[in-house]
This record gives structure tokens, C-alpha cells and sequence, in this order.
């Protein structure tokens, strides 16, 4: 199985590559193809492949089940059964007789925390492989009045000279990465989750970057009434701009998810400056480079969440393999100290699985402890989000929350996260509320949420 093969997967490939019969069953595939690989997996054939779906094809004399990056969120269903395929995996590999291998570069920090223990079984590089297959990992300083710091445009420029060529990482799409009333001084803010807008020009509206809020822009603003508006923080729209201007002989190529819905990955090949977000960082989407600079890594360790150093560290390792032992990774932040930041700067994944393990000891987050979300929307959310509130603490669960949060339709929701020993307990405390919610309530639940 592989994470996000909507995109390509040159694990897939190159299996079919190997082996011309391999029976896919991923979405990239016609249907009627997908349904006959189905029934010839059904009969016994041998190797199958395709997205998480593919832990529930039939195979009665299974003997092997392959995750490749085991720690990719997509391995959990979205929508309702929201199984997660690499619990499933495991599971019906105990059940059929089958090894099962989970494969990763940067294994879940959860994963890690069952190995330390003992549970299963663990083998990876040795650290003088790490070392040498690293690229050499810059840190510099963020420029308060630049998005691109003097360090690095002096890099692309050395780069450009060279022969070489360069991928820019940039935290966000859109024109603008805030949206400020020049009169009060105030940002743009989502009217569902407070968090900030950014603009995109394009479009022609401002988002929410957390909840997916989307709205034309305001004509004045909604706290003072003014109508100047300045807009700050370029995100990719911008920035590409910007960097077309300041390397004017550089053929400079965008993608963010406006660009790859509109025109694909047409040009990419050609781009000496490629100016990606982190859709366009995928193995399939991104061209060779010899520097890839990441302009604002800060955003995703301070991000509120608990899952943020483990977010962060992924993303640098992985912008480390695209640099690749030959290429260069430069890389702006002011929390150079971050266990995620400078596990990347040393090439070594147990440096970074170490500290993360302990503040998750610390906090009370997994390995540690299970968890349990849920959402609750509609004319009687508070009602529900209430009583969940309860039976999670009836079932001995710690809560956070509630908090707003966008439901799927666009609308308002509350959300609570529960924290427990055993999320199966609170999940069963919760089944009467999801049999029966309240009128007008519409419930979501979610166990082990990635």
C-alpha cells in the first residue's frame, strides 16, 4: 500500500515496471480494471497494489502486507468507516498468518514508542549511512522586512550560475499571507475559528489556511469600517512574482494547488527557480534541484497543535531527500534549537524520536495515551457536544475543548478531543450518543484521529 496515489506513485510504478502483472487496484486505474484485480487477488494471484483501500482486498493465502511511508496522515479515512489501513493492516496480518512491514523515513513518532517498548521489531540505517546520505543543512536567520533573506538569494543566485537549479518551499498559496486595515491596525480574521485570512488574488477571495473558510474579500473592513487594506506576507502567488523580478533570466515556475487544478504540472521539467507549496514537494510533482530553500519552517513548529514537531520534522526530511547527498538545503527559521530542526541538521531520526517521545510522555499525548474526537454541528451542537463531553469523562477520559471549528458543509461546528488509556472504552461510552443524538444534532466520531 502507498499514501496519495491520486498524484502517481512511483512505488506503484516501479512495481509494475518489475512485475507487468501485479493486479492494481488504485485510483489512477479505470475501473473495470480495478474490479478485475480485485477478483484476480479473490483467486490467489500473488501481488497486489494501490492505496490504503488495498488492505481490504481479498486475499485468502496472504502472507505479506507493505506500508510505504507509514507515517503519511492519508493512511486514515476521512470519511465515515474512518478506518486507519495501517491498524487494519497489522491487524489482519495477525489474523491471516502475515508479516507485516511498516516502511518509512521518518517513522511515527507512535511507531517509534511501540518499538522502544519492544513491541515489534525495528531496523534502520546505521548512522554513518544517515550522515552520508544527508545534504549539508544551512540555518540561517529570517528577515523581518524580507520574505527572502540576503543569505539565500545570494545561494540562488551562486546556484543559477552554476548550472544548477533551485526549489523555494513557501509556507502558504495565495497572493497575501494576512490581510491588514491600514486605519485600526487590525488583521482580517475567520469568522469561524479566528485565525488569519489570506488572500488570493487570483480567486478573487480570502481563506482560512485552518478551517477552509472561503469569502470575497470585504470592501470595508468589519471592525473600524475603513477601505485601505495592505497586504502582507507574500504566499506563493506573490513570492513567484518577486522572484521573477529579481532573476529576470530565470525561468521561474509555480505550483500550488490553484496551479496544478488548472494546468497539471505542465513546465515544471523547464523550471530553473521552482516556487512550490508542500502539494508541490510530492516525489512525482518535483523536479531535480541542486538547492531547495525552505523560506518559513517556524509557522509548522509553533503551530498549536500536538502533532507540530513531528509535522515539521517530516516536512525538513523530506526537503533534506529532495536536496538529495549532491544538493544543498537552506533552511530560515528563529527556533534553530527545535529537537525537528536540528534532528535534520544532524541526519538522524532517533536524535528527533528521543525528544519528541519525552514531551509526549510529559503531556500526556501517544504513544502515551488514546484518542478520541468529536465534532458536533446543526441547530443542537451545543447539546451534543455536551453530553459527548460526558460520556467521554463517565469513561474516565480527560477532554479539551469544546472549540469552533468549519463543518464538511461549510457550516459551524464544536469539537472536543478526548484523551484517555483506552480510546475503544471512551469509544463504547459514546455509542448510545451516536445511536441516538440529539435532534438537530449532527455527530461526528472519530477514534485515534490523525
Amino acid at each position: 500500500a502507498v499514501p496519495e496515489v491520486a498524484l502517481g506513485s512511483r512505488v506503484v510504478e516501479g512495481l509494475a515496471e518489475r512485475w507487468p502483472d501485479v493486479a492494481r487496484v488504485d485510483v489512477t486505474r479505470p475501473e473495470p480494471e480495478r474490479a478485475r484485480s480485485w477478483l484476480r487477488l479473490a483467486r490467489g494471484h500473488g501481488l497486489g497494489a494501490g492505496g490504503r483501500s488495498v488492505v481490504l482486498a481479498p486475499a485468502p493465502s496472504l502472507s505479506l502486507l507493505v506500508l510505504d511511508d507509514e507515517h503519511h496522515p492519508s493512511y486514515k479515512e476521512d470519511r465515515s468507516p474512518r478506518y486507519d489501513a495501517r491498524v487494519l493492516a497489522e491487524r489482519r496480518a495477525a489474523i491471516q498468518g502475515a508479516a507485516c512491514v511498516f516502511v518509512s523515513t521518518t517513522p511515527s513518532v507512535e511507531l517509534a514508542g511501540r518499538a522502544k517498548r519492544g513491541d515489534l521489531g525495528w531496523v534502520g540505517p546505521s548512522r554513518a549511512v544517515e550522515r552520508d546520505r544527508r545534504p549539508p543543512v544551512e540555518l540561517v536567520e529570517t528577515d523581518p522586512d524580507r520574505q527572502l533573506g540576503g543569505v539565500l538569494h545570494g545561494r540562488i543566485r551562486d546556484t543559477l550560475r552554476a548550472g544548477g537549479r533551485v526549489g523555494l518551499l513557501v509556507p502558504r498559496s495565495g497572493f497575501a499571507r494576512a490581510v491588514w486595515c491600514a486605519e485600526c491596525r487590525r488583521s482580517l480574521r475567520c469568522p469561524v475559528c479566528e485565525a488569519g485570512l489570506v488572500y488570493a488574488r487570483e480567486d478573487g477571495v480570502v481563506r482560512c489556511p485552518r478551517c477552509s473558510f472561503r469569502a470575497a474579500p470585504p470592501d470595508v473592513c468589519p471592525t473600524c469600517g475603513g477601505v485601505d487594506f495592505r497586504f502582507l506576507g507574500a504566499g506563493s502567488e506573490r513570492l513567484a512574482e518577486q522572484i521573477g523580478a529579481a532573476f529576470p533570466r530565470a525561468r521561474v515556475v509555480r505550483m500550488d494547488p490553484a496551479v496544478l487544478e488548472t494546468h497539471g504540472s505542465a513546465g515544471v521539467a523547464d523550471a530553473q527557480i521552482y516556487v512550490t507549496t508542500w502539494i508541490g514537494v510530492k516525489e512525482t510533482l518535483r523536479p531535480e534541484v541542486e538547492l531547495v530553500g525552505v523560506l518559513a519552517v517556524d509557522h509548522l513548529v509553533r503551530r498549536p497543535e500536538w502533532r507540530a514537531g513531528e509535522r515539521a520534522y517530516q516536512a525538513l526530511a523530506e526537503m533534506a531527500e529532495w536536496a538529495g547527498p549532491t544538493g544543498r538545503l537552506l533552511v530560515q527559521t528563529d527556533e534553530p534549537r527545535h529537537h525537528a530542526i536540528q534532528a535534520v541538521v544532524r541526519g538522524s531520526y532517533r536524535f528527533f524520536a528521543e525528544r519528541e517521545l519525552e514531551q509526549r510522555r510529559e503531556l500526556g499525548y501517544p504513544p502515551f495515551s488514546e484518542l478520541v474526537k468529536v465534532r458536533a454541528s446543526g441547530d443542537r451542537a451545543q447539546e451534543g457536544i455536551a453530553a459527548a463531553a460526558e460520556a467521554c469523562r463517565a469513561a474516565g477520559a480527560r477532554v479539551l475543548g469544546p472549540i469552533a471549528v468549519t463543518a464538511s458543509d461549510g457550516g459551524r461546528a464544536l469539537e472536543i478531543l478526548a484523551k484517555a488509556s483506552s480510546g475503544q472504552e471512551v469509544a463504547r461510552s459514546l455509542r448510545s450518543l451516536a445511536a441516538d443524538p440529539p435532534d438537530g444534532a449532527r455527530m461526528q466520531f472519530d477514534v485515534d484521529p490523525r
